[in-house]
């Protein structure tokens, strides 16, 4: 018997292990942001219904906590309502999503004032009054102030047929009884369950709003690429990988084919980059949205909008070539695009590549010495920027975003006449270079190195559009050329 009861015991450790096993395994970290115009927002205690899991947000109002699919993540505080967010598959991809809290109002009971015989005298008055209710908070004794629910007295036929088999042992409860035989107690637990459920759903309206959620693709295997709106592939509604390329939050209905009053998440989890030698060029357009929408594009923590690099221009036994432009990361063609980086997300222009150098020339003992400029490097950026060809040497490929190429050396004719050396392509951390002049000892004869491209913008914007650097909220990297503005009116060269 008593190695049955240590038999028993083991097998339900085990089970127990097993259910905790295969719950910790879907366990990830979610990240958001509590939000408030006017409220405190650290501080805030952050609960996980469902695993018990707590944290609490930081002076900036966010937090990170473990949960998975279908938890119940709770926001409480002494000087807010509470506030329940329940996690689904679309929730959790997001790279930070913010939670809006309330002040909590304590609303005074209404007074109603009715017409009394009084008397004017006060102390008649009070004496004629009836005595206030006394309550048990007022003699300091402990009671239930929750709300009072009607206790389910059996929960299954099982302890209702022991009851009654142990009749002689011990009372029957007649009014339980009945509960159970006739349903009652099955249509109270039904209503409890739907009542629960409508507080859910009026906690999800609370925290989204009504606004019809929808979020575009760009994050699943083969949704990246070069020059890319974000409006056509709304429109389009077709699969990308076997996935929708627009996704409606709670999955209820079908996307509309007009925007107006809805919220569109343009997510980007995949490189996009663009083509070069134009910085009108973007890697990424918002596109036109109808009237009223709200459109939000959020990088994710794999996420980059890169402009293309620029190609080295080519040396010269004349005059040095000019390196060729960068384009642009992000077009903003809807005002007010709300844009969110998260960390290790990327934002970036295509540098531009290096200027070509100069010959050089020089007459010396009845003959001409000439020496050829080498080429620009190439400008970092997506495609990387390659190196310009010609002249002496070709200048270096970019290899990535802040390492754009060498400059190709020029030739060196017996110090008598020297190429100029090409100019360096641009990159996160250097500036793109003009190239060099050609040199000519004697008579100092010599060609202009090439000018150095332009850079592109990581951000760009239709004319008439207002954006700038308040709709950027940025975790992760920006980087801009020497050329380019976030808050200029850049034209209406988007493309």
């Amino acid at each position: 018997m008593k190695s049955l009861q240590i038999r028993n015991r083991y097998f339900f450790l085990l089970l127990l292990f097993v259910g905790f096993s295969a719950y910790t395994q879907n366990i990830q970290d979610f990240s958001g942001k509590v939000v408030s115009d006017s409220l405190d927002i650290s501080g805030i205690h952050v609960v996980n219904k469902n695993s018990g899991a707590t944290t609490i947000t930081n002076q900036k109002g966010k937090f990170s906590i473990g949960a998975k699919p279908t938890d119940t993540l709770l926001f409480s505080a002494v000087h807010i309502k509470l506030q329940a967010l329940v996690l689904d598959s679309l929730v959790m991809v997001q790279p930070e999503i913010n939670v809006y809290i309330e002040h909590a109002v304590n609303e005074l009971e209404e007074v109603v004032v009715k017409p009394h015989n009084l008397t004017g005298n006060l102390t008649d008055d009070i004496s004629a009054a009836p005595p206030p209710p006394i309550n048990f908070k007022d003699v300091g004794i402990p009671g239930f102030e929750g709300e009072r629910r009607e206790k389910i007295r059996y929960n299954s036929t099982g302890s209702l047929i022991l009851s009654t088999l142990l009749l002689p042992v011990m009372p029957l409860d007649i009014e339980g009884m009945y509960k159970q035989i006739s349903g009652y107690n099955r249509r109270l637990k039904e209503s409890r369950k739907l009542s629960k459920q409508l507080q859910t759903v009026n906690s999800i309206i609370d925290f989204y709003g009504t606004q019809l959620q929808q979020v575009v693709n760009f994050w699943s295997s083969g949704a990246g690429g070069f020059r890319l709106v974000a409006r056509d592939r709304y429109n389009n509604n077709g699969m990308i990988g076997g996935n929708n390329e627009v996704a409606v939050v709670g999955g209820y209905r079908t996307r509309p084919s007009d925007s107006s009053g809805t919220k569109v998440h343009i997510h980007v989890n995949q490189d996009i980059g663009s083509e070069r030698n134009d910085p009108d060029h973007c890697a990424l357009r918002t596109g036109s949205w109808n009237g009223s929408t709200t459109l939000q594009v959020d990088v994710g923590g794999s996420g980059r909008i890169i402009g293309a690099g620029g190609n080295g221009g080519s040396g010269s036994q004349g005059s040095g070539g000019a390196g060729g432009f960068g384009s642009s990361g992000l077009g903003i063609q809807y005002s007010e695009t709300q844009v969110n980086i998260a960390s290790g997300g990327i934002i970036s222009c295509g540098f531009g590549g290096g200027g070509g150098g100069g010959g050089g020339f020089d007459y010396d003992h009845k003959s001409w010495r000439y020496a050829s400029g080498g080429s620009g490097g190439g400008g970092a950026g997506l495609p990387l920027g390659e190196g310009g060809t010609g002249g002496h040497s070709n200048g270096s490929d970019a290899t990535s975003l802040s390492e754009g190429g060498e400059g190709g050396g020029g030739f060196n004719n017996a110090n008598e006449s020297i190429g100029g050396t090409g100019g360096h392509g641009g990159d996160s951390e250097q500036a793109t270079g003009d190239g060099g002049g050609g040199f000519g000892n004697e008579t100092n004869n010599q060609n202009a190195g090439g000018a150095k491209g332009n850079d592109g913008a990581a951000f760009k914007k239709a004319s008439g559009i207002t954006f700038g650097n308040s709709e950027i909220s940025n975790s992760g990297s920006i980087f801009d050329g020497a050329n380019a503005r976030i808050n200029g009116n850049l034209g209406d060269g988007v493309q």
